[in-house]
């Protein structure tokens, strides 16, 4: 045999071990099961809560690691079964190396929780990334890792069993997919590519051979916002252009998602107009002016979050609006053509099939959209806070008005499911001040029953030489809204984050409710008890009343005299235009007044400076942003020195140059 046909040979067989890799491996390939040995150092193998045998790996504290050699291509997903000994749910880390990894930012650190009992842990082999989430580098090399760790921290909540370690394929997409169907994920070329779909990169230029591809498109850029799932967060912004798709003459339904996710710091999808055009006709067109898009912008502002809450149900499926269309096809090829600046049109998924096949295609659908839900529930955990307080054990009197009411120190917060104390309840609201001094008092009520619109009145406070009046005590309700608990926000939870500065809120059977007054003492109120009441009308309910006792304590505070204040002071929207930027001064200057309202000496966010090359060997500097900023600063009283990170235009500040 010659040499050239020898290598000829062994390529074809190479080829062969591939495919024979890549579909004929095992449905599970199991890694651990800890009846016959245990490849972990750092935990102890255990008789309790085995799901595959009768043992199971204990972690009490720290980590277990297992080290060598493993071979994981050909899988989709890393799965482990997981018992928490712990009554809540706790953090877990999850450290992966390779023959790369040579420190923390060359290996793969995933952090999530779990919850308290059996779970099972599920880890997408293709979304793994060395790094963070937040800060991803490259791939996981899933031939060649040689390490796996799971850590529960030195002082966990409960021991953590860890059981049936295995890795899976998942043939679902398979399942799914028929003759005719074309699902193409658009974005970078090292981007995840969800299942059942094929990648278009910016260099998936059309080919007659390949039979799809980019087809004199203008990119405008290519992006991996990290969130919300395999699928959509992986887009190109096709300004022009757009895709060819060889298909037989014959009539299609054509789904298209050009919906940006916004980047992982918030770049927000902004533009004034885009369109698709099908075959060269117009099938989509929006349009956005200042006002539409500030209503988008703001669309979830007054929108309050609950346990009963689907959050991707809720915010997924709003945020982001198909386009759906047919069209017919009489030269042998699909045409989409996209127009729009920037990110107008953030093209993500394109999704073809015969309407002959409109049933099989109504199933793809469902299936894309279970699995982009099941990758965002596997990557965005939510965990509930436990309720707090005594069993609520509510009186005659309780009963007949429809709630109990209770007053907390307001330092304490006051959950959606929390319950009274015994010491807490039908307590008179008190408080102390100086004058010109804010002081909250807070009263909740936990509802037995729905109880409508809810409404608190407070009424002046008399005292020694004068009045405090209710012009000079806000009242608000707190608001529950979803907030994160790790800084990249895959671990959420829905917490008393806003003060909404209306006296009137809508009270649900079970869902506990918090007003919020603050009083304004004024600065010549006399020193000495001043009392009152605070009343709560039930539409559905009766109406109770609330005495206030309020001490204005004699002498005044010293004004702050060193820079305190928050990260940032802007409420800006990211629209062009001078509406915008009237709105946007407009609501710094708000801000900032409230802020110095507030006692605050100082903020961040300023000066912002614009660059514009070089003149005569000099920097050209535009300062007339940061002087209107320095206005703004001292229109609302502030007077202390500004240090602070701040924007800086001109430079695009992610290159060298």
């Amino acid at each position: 045999m010659k040499r050239c046909d020898r290598v000829f040979t062994l390529a074809v067989l190479t080829m062969a071990a591939c495919f024979v890799q890549a579909d004929d491996l095992p449905a599970v390939k199991l890694l651990a099961s800890f009846e016959d040995k245990n490849p972990f150092d750092g935990a102890t193998v255990v008789a309790e809560h085995a799901t595959d045998g009768q043992k199971a790996l204990r972690i009490d504290a720290g980590y277990a690691s297992m080290d060598g050699p493993q071979n994981w291509s050909g899988y989709d997903f890393l799965k482990a079964d997981l018992f928490s000994a712990a009554h809540d749910p706790q953090q877990i880390y999850i450290e992966i190396r390779d023959t790369a990894s040579k420190d923390y930012w060359t290996r793969v650190n995933y952090q999530t929780v779990i919850p308290p009992g059996q779970s099972t842990l599920i880890l997408t082999l293709s979304s793994l990334y060395i790094g963070e989430k937040s800060r991803p580098g490259r791939k996981l090399d899933l031939p060649n890792v040689t390490r796996l760790v799971f850590s529960v921290g030195d002082k966990p909540q409960g021991a953590v069993f860890l059981d049936n370690l295995r890795l899976e394929r998942d043939d679902a997409a398979k399942k799914a997919a028929f003759d005719g169907l074309h699902a193409f994920s658009l974005g970078p070329a090292d981007s995840p590519v969800i299942e059942g779909f094929t990648r278009i990169s910016p260099a998936t230029v059309y080919e007659k051979s390949r039979g799809y591809g980019l087809l004199n498109a203008h990119v405008w850029k290519t992006f991996n916002a990290l969130q919300p799932d395999p699928l959509y967060e992986n887009f190109i912004c096709i300004e022009s252009g757009g895709l060819a798709v060889d298909v037989p003459n014959g009539s299609y339904h054509v789904v298209v998602n050009c919906d940006s996710p916004s980047g992982f710091w918030g770049e927000y999808q902004v533009y004034t107009e885009r369109s698709i055009l099908a075959e060269g006709k117009e099938v989509s067109r929006d349009t956005f002016d200042f006002t539409s898009f500030k209503k988008k912008y703001y669309r979830f502002w007054d929108v309050e979050d609950s346990p009963a809450d689907n959050t991707f149900d809720k915010y997924q499926k709003e945020y982001f609006h198909e386009k759906a269309f047919d069209v017919d096809v009489a030269d042998g090829q699909l045409n989409l053509d996209f127009k729009g600046s920037i990110w107008a049109n953030s093209v993500s998924a394109v999704i073809i099939y015969p309407n002959e096949k409109a049933a099989q295609g109504e199933q793809f659908l469902k299936f894309v959209e279970a699995r982009r839900r099941f990758h965002f529930d596997n990557y965005f955990k939510r965990v509930l806070h436990p309720p707090s307080g005594d069993p609520l054990t509510p009186a005659a009197a309780d009963t007949a008005r429809g709630y109990v009411v209770f007053v907390r120190d307001f330092m304490k917060e006051v959950f959606y499911n929390d319950t009274p104390f015994k010491a807490e309840i039908d307590q008179p609201l008190t408080g102390d001040a100086f004058a010109g001094q804010y002081q909250p008092l807070t009263v909740a009520i936990a509802p037995l029953k729905d109880l409508g619109k809810v409404t608190a009145t407070v009424g002046a406070l008399s005292g020694p030489g004068g009045k405090i009046p209710p012009s000079a005590i806000d009242v608000a309700f707190v608001s529950y809204r979803v907030t994160r608990v790790t800084s990249e926000g895959t671990v959420y939870t829905i917490t008393p984050r806003l003060l909404m500065p209306r006296p009137s809120v809508d009270v649900k059977k079970d869902v506990t409710r918090r007003f919020w007054l603050t009083v304004r003492t004024p600065a010549d109120a006399k020193p000495g008890v001043y009392t009152g009441e605070l009343t709560l009308n039930a539409e559905h309910g009766a109406r109770t009343k609330i005495p206030i006792s309020f001490r204005v304590r004699a002498g005044t505070l010293d004004a702050v005299d060193i820079p305190v204040g928050p990260w940032g002071h802007t409420i800006d929207i990211p629209w062009q235009g001078a509406e915008a930027q009237t709105w946007n001064a407009e609501m710094a200057l708000k801000s900032l007044q409230r802020l110095r309202e507030y006692g605050f000496t100082m903020f961040s966010g300023l000066p912002y400076v614009e660059y514009s090359g070089f003149k005569d060997g000099q920097p050209v500097l535009n300062f007339t942003t940061a002087d209107a900023q320095m206005i703004r600063a001292r229109e609302a009283g502030f007077s202390m020195p500004v240090v602070s990170y701040c924007g800086f235009g001109g430079l695009d500040l992610y290159k060298q140059t």
